[in-house]
């Protein structure tokens, strides 16, 4: 099992070299979709790499 876990982490690390995070934050929205089928429902903003206030519900845009 330790092995495994050794393995699992060397990927992870590799992986970051091939794809570090970028240095400004990206914003991302995850846009609630209303039963109706329109966007306007509320909506969730979260930022890579994280951001104070990250997972903070957002009502939808007026």
């Amino acid at each position: 099992m330790e092995s495994r876990t050794k393995r699992l982490l060397s990927r992870l690390e590799r992986l970051e070299q091939l794809r570090p995070l970028p240095r400004e934050p990206v914003e991302i929205h995850i846009v609630g979709v209303d039963p109706d089928g329109t966007e306007d429902g509320p909506h969730l903003i979260m930022h890579v790499p994280p951001q104070p206030g990250d997972w903070e519900l957002v009502d939808a845009p007026e």
